[in-house]
């Protein structure tokens, strides 16, 4: 970090690309020209670090830390964070956050003083209906007490904070005064393309990653998707650590971009796109768009669903069931 007395108004905190994405989309909508910009990152991966340069390269000071959930390194990193940021932040700074529920966007927020919060999308957890994002938004007896000797950074105190919420979907949202600003935008292309040309991709998942599903059980299960739904491409998971595709047939595409985008790339070629996912955020980002086709696989996890499958009716993605076991 280079030596700088210039006091910036503006911090932004962000954990994925699309936090990124998002974060461009916000500086280009308030016009902003000077900010500080703090990263964390859970893997240190090509595709991290290509979205982080996007956005580290916009700001004038950057610091870009690995999360880690263990309480003395956490406590440790935010208040290492927090003194260096109070020497380059003014007095009540304008934060804009992704993941504001995470004690790592909550104390950041609570020791560099900041009274102007803004927040943005975290996926589909801010619409989805239940779940983390919902939970702790009315202050308890315990947090009303910590306010009153000015020691509150709890989510409900955050969350009464929140001045303004960029969202990309249209859908009700958790999160207050919500914006919404258009994301994933489809330029017009110069060159004609055939009304016939068409195929199909599929957005693979970590369910091996995430111990839901043994990882051959999981091959099986694509490998049955791409001969019934005649996939030609693969969009592997970023957080992927298993090769999931051996078909000769289909094209794994490897990129620094994230799915959404490689899908707009796609959309270059292809007049429709059928878009086959497993209870995928990019599912939801690109059901509305001209010419693509968004089919959710409801694969059961042995937990219920029923909220997350009617949202993602609702929000124009079409489902797919099988009653085929994958052993």
């Amino acid at each position: 970090m280079s030596i700088n007395k210039k006091k910036y108004q503006h911090l932004f905190i962000c954990y994925t690309p699309l936090h990124v994405l998002i974060a461009q989309k916000v500086i280009q909508i308030e016009a902003i020209q000077n900010f500080v910009l703090v990263f964390y990152y859970q893997n240190n991966t090509e595709k991290t670090k290509f979205y982080y340069n996007k956005l580290a390269q916009m700001a004038d000071e950057v610091f870009y830390i690995q999360k880690i959930n263990s309480p003395f390194y956490t406590l440790k990193t935010l208040f290492s964070i927090a003194y260096k940021l109070n020497a380059l932040l003014i007095k009540n700074p304008n934060v804009y956050a992704g993941n504001i529920k995470t004690i790592y966007s909550r104390l950041l927020i609570f020791l560099v003083g900041a009274k102007k919060i803004n927040s943005f999308d975290d996926g589909m957890g801010n619409v989805c209906g239940e779940g983390y994002f919902y939970d702790d938004i009315k202050p308890t007896l315990k947090t009303q007490f910590l306010s009153l000797i000015g020691l509150d950074f709890s989510y409900s105190k955050i969350y009464s904070k929140i001045k303004k919420h960029y969202t990309i979907y249209t859908t009700p949202n958790v999160m207050p005064n919500c914006y919404h600003i258009n994301l994933f935008e489809f330029k017009d292309i110069d060159k004609v393309i055939s009304e016939n040309s068409k195929t199909t991709v599929l957005l693979v998942s970590t369910l091996q990653e995430e111990n839901l599903f043994p990882l051959q059980q999981e091959i099986k299960l694509y490998q049955y998707l791409i001969d019934t739904f005649e996939v030609k491409y693969a969009i592997p998971h970023p957080l992927s650590k298993h090769e999931r595709i051996f078909d000769p047939n289909v094209t794994i595409i490897k990129s620094d971009l994230i799915a959404e985008e490689i899908i707009m790339e796609l959309k270059n070629k292809y007049k429709h796109i059928k878009l086959i996912g497993i209870y995928s955020s990019t599912l939801i980002h690109l059901a509305n768009v001209d010419g693509i086709e968004c089919i959710n696989f409801e694969l059961d996890y042995n937990v219920n669903l029923d909220v997350t499958k009617q949202f993602f009716k609702e929000s124009n993605v079409k489902s797919f069931h099988s009653n085929v076991k994958f052993i």
